[in-house]
């Protein structure tokens, strides 16, 4: 499957003007690019007029940006000045001066140290760009550029490896239990349950087969634990920062070498049980502080090695939380995981599961169910009520 997105930067382009008639399609020759160190953007206008307020969505979340012409922008460039956005309201801090454009063609050149540290742009990328008429009337221009890969393909991943039999494993819809921290009493009945890849044996999987339901193997990619039988293979360069659970340490992901051998045992051992798919917890280490420079590049890479393992194995795999990696690595991962999305208003990046008819597996914590189980029940997932002990008991939604 090609990857047609890695990374969708979205930009907006306000005019400051004060014609008093709208004028059309006044942007040409829209241009983008970006290294390791830069990215370039530019354009042309057919009127002397400047446009100055240029808005950058990078994440495409509501809760982290402003609300402008359908984005929510992270960034802003005002009079040709860097700004980021830090809420509420109209706050912005700026982050530096990116020079002056004159006359017709208006480009700037922003430092991906400042903007774009965590954009893995490799592959093929679109920037949409929207225009708004001089009378601020929500009709736009929207123009779609493109950032070069190997045939669609991110260039910095592995092709993804096909399981035929995988995304059927968990199918969407679903009711689902999360039980890692004791073995299932099969008091509630589920039709898939993510338990313990370690403290499961092939009896109690077998047993959930004999009920017909599916079994996940839950095991920890991205972070060390100091009580698992293989914890003493991990030398401690690999070891970073503490994830805030007792005996647990953030992995330097990018010692690949190092850790696929050791997750590639996992996936074997889950696979000899009889696990139908697997899940592998804390790999969006990029996004904390782990004691570690993870990239997202670095990150995504690490992930979407690990669902081609698992796919090797003829196992299902799902994409725990991650939310900044969804479209990335879709091809690669065939239902997702997610903890607490609706708590925290980023469901929506979940939906690309949805739409390529993968299941999203939710979870929440604190929220009431009648704050949540509507929405998930209306947007297709399967969402349950647990509390974090992530025990027996739960609620399910669907």
């Amino acid at each position: 499957m090609n990857l047609k997105k890695t990374t969708i930067i979205s930009v907006c382009f306000f005019m400051n003007t004060s014609w008093s008639a709208p004028i059309a399609d006044v942007i040409t020759n829209p241009q983008a690019s970006a290294d390791n160190t830069v990215f370039n953007f530019s354009y042309s206008v057919t009127s002397l007029q400047k446009y100055y307020r240029v808005y950058l969505d990078l994440e495409h979340r509501a809760s982290s940006g402003f609300p402008q012409g359908g984005l929510y922008a992270n960034y802003l460039i005002e009079n040709d000045v860097l700004y980021k956005y830090v809420g509420p309201g109209w706050n912005w801090s700026k982050v530096k001066s990116l020079g002056s454009t004159t006359g017709t063609n208006n480009s700037w050149v922003v430092p991906r140290a400042d903007v774009l540290a965590n954009a893995n742009l490799a592959g093929t990328v679109d920037y949409l760009y929207q225009v708004e008429s001089p009378l601020g009337i929500s009709s736009y221009t929207k123009l779609t550029l493109t950032y070069p890969g190997a045939d669609g393909q991110n260039s910095d991943l592995p092709p993804p490896i096909a399981c035929a039999k995988c995304t059927s494993q968990i199918a969407q819809g679903a009711k689902w239990n999360y039980v890692i921290s004791e073995t299932p009493k099969f008091s509630v009945l589920a039709d898939i349950y993510d338990i313990s890849g370690f403290s499961s044996d092939a009896k109690l999987v077998n047993k959930i087969h004999t009920q017909g339901s599916k079994a996940i193997c839950y095991v920890s990619a991205g972070s060390w634990e100091d009580w698992r039988p293989d914890a003493n293979q991990f030398p401690e360069s690999v070891k970073g920062s503490s994830n805030g659970w007792p005996g647990e340490k953030w992995l330097d992901i990018r010692q690949t070498k190092i850790l696929l051998p050791i997750m590639q045992a996992r996936i074997n051992m889950c696979k000899e049980k009889g696990f139908d798919a697997i899940e592998f917890d804390n790999v969006d280490g990029y996004t904390n502080k782990t004691g570690f420079p993870l990239k997202s590049a670095e990150q995504a890479y690490y992930n979407a090695s690990l669902a081609n393992m698992a796919h090797q194995a003829g196992l299902a795999v799902g994409l725990k939380n991650d939310l900044n990696q969804v479209e990335q690595l879709l091809p690669y991962f065939d239902f997702a995981i997610n903890e607490q999305c609706f708590e925290y208003n980023e469901c929506d990046d979940l939906m690309p599961f949805i739409n390529a008819n993968k299941a999203v597996l939710n979870v929440e914590y604190n929220l009431a169910t009648s704050k949540f189980c509507s929405k998930a029940n209306a947007m297709r997932f399967s969402a349950i009520k647990k509390d974090g002990s992530l025990k027996e008991k739960v609620t399910f939604c669907n």
